[in-house]
C-alpha cells in the first residue's frame, strides 16, 4: 500500500502581494540570487526540500514555545509603508532590548551568513531594537540551547533609505515584468 502526501508536504503557493516585501527574501531578491519569476511564482520545492522545511518549522515552534516562559514575545508581526512599498516582517522572538532570529539549518553554522545579517538588520529597525542576535539550536552532550551565531546592530537611516532606493528599482523592474 502507498499514500502520497506530497501534494500536503509542498503545499499550495500563495499569492505575492507585488509591492510588499520581506526582510528575508530581500537579500537574495536584491542581489539577483532570486530571479524576478522565482519571486513571482516562488521556487519549485522538492519534497525533500519541503520536509527539511517542515522540520524547521516544527524546531521553530518549539523554541518559540519555551522562549515565551523566559518573557520573550513571539511572531509578532510588523510592516511599514516607504511610499509606494511595504517592508513586512514577523520576528521570532523580541526582548524589551534584543531581538532573535532562529537559523535552523541541519548544518551547524559557526558564523551568521550575509542573507541572515540583512535580514536581522531589517527586524532591527523595524522593531527599533538596538540589536538583533542570530542565534542556532544546538544539542550536545547533555544541553539543548541556542547558540550566537551573529548579531548585527540598529542600521542607521542612511542605510535603510540606501536600501529603500534598492527596493523600489526592484519594484520597477517587477511591475514591468507583470505587464
Amino acid at each position: 500500500m502507498e499514500i502520497d502526501l506530497t501534494q500536503y508536504l509542498i503545499g499550495e503557493k500563495r499569492k505575492r502581494v507585488l509591492n510588499r516585501f520581506s526582510p528575508s527574501e530581500l537579500y537574495y531578491l536584491l542581489s539577483g540570487w532570486t530571479t524576478i519569476d522565482e519571486y513571482l511564482n516562488g521556487k519549485l520545492f522538492t519534497p525533500s526540500d519541503a520536509w527539511t522545511m517542515q522540520l524547521g518549522t516544527l524546531k521553530h515552534a518549539w523554541i518559540e514555545e519555551h522562549l515565551k516562559t523566559l518573557g520573550y514575545t513571539t511572531e509578532q508581526k510588523i510592516e511599514k509603508s516607504f511610499g509606494e512599498i511595504v517592508v513586512s516582517a514577523k520576528a521570532d522572538a523580541l526582548h524589551k532590548d534584543h531581538g532573535i532570529e532562529i537559523k535552523t539549518s541541519d548544518k551547524l553554522k559557526e558564523t551568521a551568513s550575509r542573507s541572515h545579517e540583512y535580514q536581522a538588520r531589517w527586524y532591527a529597525y523595524l522593531y527599533d531594537l538596538p540589536v538583533f542576535y542570530i542565534m542556532q539550536p544546538v544539542i550536545s552532550g547533555d544541553r539543548a540551547y541556542l547558540k550566537e551565531i551573529g548579531s548585527v546592530k540598529k542600521p542607521t537611516q542612511k542605510w535603510v533609505d540606501n536600501e529603500i532606493s534598492k527596493i523600489l528599482l526592484k519594484y520597477e523592474e517587477i511591475k514591468k515584468y507583470v505587464k
